[in-house]
């Protein structure tokens, strides 16, 4: 009976519940996305995946494996110290 009725401070408590609300709505957010269903047909086509959302989620892989990709090649020759790394087969025989 106590507590209520002095004010309780939020540094006693953590952090308030809106900002706990405002986490979990962060995490579960949806997007409404405009596709253009021939370009979705033909990936749907060649990819065999059947869902959008497994569509766009192979798409946004791809495209963060391509820019990895083109940031590693402008690395190459950047740092002087590297050396080659250890190979598990032998070098191949010229035949």
């Amino acid at each position: 009976m106590e507590l209520f009725k002095r004010a309780v401070k939020w540094s006693e408590i953590g952090r308030p519940l809106t900002d706990a609300y405002k986490s979990g709505i962060m995490i579960c957010m949806r997007t409404t996305l405009n596709l253009d269903e021939t370009l979705v047909d033909e990936a749907q086509e060649l990819t065999g995946l059947r869902t959008k959302t497994d569509l766009v989620h192979a798409g946004l892989r791809a495209l963060i494996e391509k820019a990895a990709r083109e940031r590693l090649a402008l690395l190459s020759g950047a740092v002087r110290e590297a050396s080659a790394p250890y190979r598990r087969r032998p070098a191949s025989r010229k035949r």
